[in-house]
């Protein structure tokens, strides 16, 4: 028999252990095999050791055909809501106020004229690679069928690798083919980037913004640099897959290579303050919670 939950993390161990005694007796009698697919490498795994006489529990996340899996959104001549700014500057001088503020150059963005957002939009794609339908509405105040001609999926991803019941199933945007043919791993990867830089309200400049920047050593590169007030600043996109000697590693290079300090963007509150507490005395890092996903 074959059965499975790629949803949430798969079955909770409760919910094994009741699949297993409610069948174990009749699956023993007839030789059956219990098979159970989990998108979790751990969850549960104990319970189904307990049970192995009839149950087994295999790991397996589903993949993606990458030849149906984009669309090209199509052109459009005209808008329904017009040319209007998303904000009005009353509303720009309350999201000042907010803690933590909005950043100002997304506040300009969305006190622009919708065909400029859209414009700005496409212009910054180009640099970031991927987008998301939420840091769309949040930056641009626009939705996915705004970008003409990009293309477009639906993704499910865990965002976060300590959180394997955290699933974020969303609309995005990419630049062209050779992102679209990035795991949902790697375009993880790249949101977290893309929210970094927009939540610290950095430009998509080439002059001040640089993604993947090429090794001129065989050291460890940062994600991006930000160039600010004439001082290079290492950004770092963390979802949670490197170990602690990986993040040494990285700090220490970032060091080496005269970055003034790193920003060390990460999901999880929990793995900000381990870093923070077992490195952060040894290096200048700061560290800020890119949820691309959120509202």
């Amino acid at each position: 028999m074959l059965g499975g939950r790629l949803s949430s993390g798969g079955h909770r161990a409760d919910s094994l252990h009741q699949i297993a005694t409610r069948t174990k007796g009749d699956a023993l009698f007839r030789g059956i095999e219990i098979i159970i697919l989990t998108p979790s490498p751990r969850k549960g795994q104990a319970k189904a050791e307990t049970h192995k006489s009839v149950l087994k529990l295999i790991h397996i996340l589903p993949k993606v055909d990458d030849t149906t899996r984009f669309i090209r959104i199509p052109r459009r001549t005209n808008y329904q809501y017009g040319n209007a700014p998303q904000i009005l500057p009353h509303q720009a001088a309350m999201m000042k106020t907010k803690t933590p503020s909005f950043p100002q150059q997304s506040i300009d963005v969305l006190l622009s004229p919708r065909r400029e957002r859209i414009e700005q939009a496409q212009s910054d794609l180009e640099i970031d690679g991927v987008i998301s339908s939420s840091q769309l509405r949040r930056y641009y105040g626009l939705e996915p069928v705004d970008l003409a001609g990009r293309l477009l999926t639906v993704a499910l991803i865990r965002p976060v690798a300590s959180r394997p019941a955290l699933e974020v199933q969303q609309t995005l945007v990419v630049s062209g083919a050779e992102i679209a043919r990035l795991n949902d791993t790697d375009l993880n990867h790249k949101l977290t980037l893309t929210e970094t830089r927009l939540m610290l309200g950095i430009e998509a400049d080439p002059e001040v913004w640089q993604v993947n920047p090429k090794p001129s050593l065989k050291l460890n590169q940062p994600d991006g640099v930000w160039i600010s007030e004439g001082q290079r600043v290492a950004i770092e996109a963390d979802t949670g897959q490197y170990h602690m000697r990986i993040v040494d590693q990285k700090l220490d290079s970032f060091a080496q290579q005269g970055y003034a300090s790193t920003i060390w963007g990460t999901g999880s509150e929990g793995r900000a303050k381990n870093i923070e507490k077992k490195l952060g005395s040894r290096y200048k890092v700061s560290f800020v919670r890119p949820s691309w996903w959120a509202a």
